[in-house]
């Protein structure tokens, strides 16, 4: 009889399974978070806190005018105006008083330009600049003097001597485009060749003019070939007639220059 055997199903044995620890964080991780926790801290600290630490203004900034310093450009300018401010020292400087200080300086040279002044409060310092604009013509009526500075703009006063500028007669308004300050600087560096002469202007045409000559100028191209011709004109003319007459050189351009008796 065969004998019987019994066949056992194989399990295989159960593992245990380790578990697996995950660092959820290192140490810089820890240091920054804790940083971050005092930061957050002292912060809220301060902003409680913010009051006690204030320091009084006073004890580091002043409205009180100490120093004094101009820098107008000139030497003369400069001493006369930082005499004028050594009045305010011990002063409370704000804008009425440097709006003050400003008006007086342009009343008392009307040729300055760019006025400024500023003040320091770590310092009780006070300064003004400005600059000097030179006069290129001066006009007169009644004997009173007015003076065309280089910027077009005019002046009750000059910074330089009436003797290097030329007169100017309106027979309209004043009025100074950039084409006859142009026209007046020019003549001007040629002021000696012009002795007792002076420059109109009449319906936007330019005159050079003397007891027994006028010239009608018109635009100021070839302008040095004019002036050569125009001295030429004049001492050929006053050795053959000795009559006023008018010089145009309007056609200048074109070659011509015409020569009458003035009022012709």
């Amino acid at each position: 009889m065969a004998k019987k055997y019994s066949i056992k199903r194989y399990k295989p044995k159960k593992r245990k399974r380790k578990l697996a620890v995950t660092k959820t964080a290192n140490n810089r991780s820890l240091l920054l978070f804790l940083s971050f926790l005092f930061f957050c801290f002292f912060s809220i600290y301060l902003v409680n806190n913010l009051s006690s630490f204030k320091l009084k203004k006073n004890i580091i900034f002043s409205n009180v005018i100490q120093n004094v310093d101009a820098d107008l450009n000139d030497e003369l300018i400069n001493s006369d105006i930082k005499s004028y401010l050594t009045n305010y020292k011990t002063s409370v400087y704000d804008k009425t008083l440097g709006d003050k200080i400003l008006s007086y300086i342009n009343l008392k040279y009307p040729f300055m330009k760019n006025s400024d002044i500023s003040f320091n409060p770590v310092t009780g310092s006070i300064k003004v600049e400005a600059e000097p604009i030179k006069s290129i013509a001066y006009m007169e009526k009644n004997t009173v003097r007015s003076y065309l500075l280089e910027d077009g703009s005019v002046a009750s006063s000059s910074y330089n001597p009436d003797d290097n500028i030329v007169r100017v007669e309106c027979n309209d308004e004043c009025r100074f485009d950039s084409q006859r300050i142009d026209f007046i600087k020019k003549i001007n560096s040629y002021k000696n060749d012009f002795q007792n002469m002076y420059i109109s202007f009449d319906k936007n045409i330019a005159y050079i003019n003397s007891d027994d000559v006028s010239i009608v100028w018109g635009d100021n191209e070839l302008f040095d070939e004019k002036i050569k011709k125009v001295k030429y004109i004049i001492n050929d003319v006053k050795s053959k007639m000795n009559v006023p007459f008018k010089i145009d050189l309007r056609y200048f351009n074109h070659g011509k220059a015409i020569v009458a008796p003035k009022g012709s």
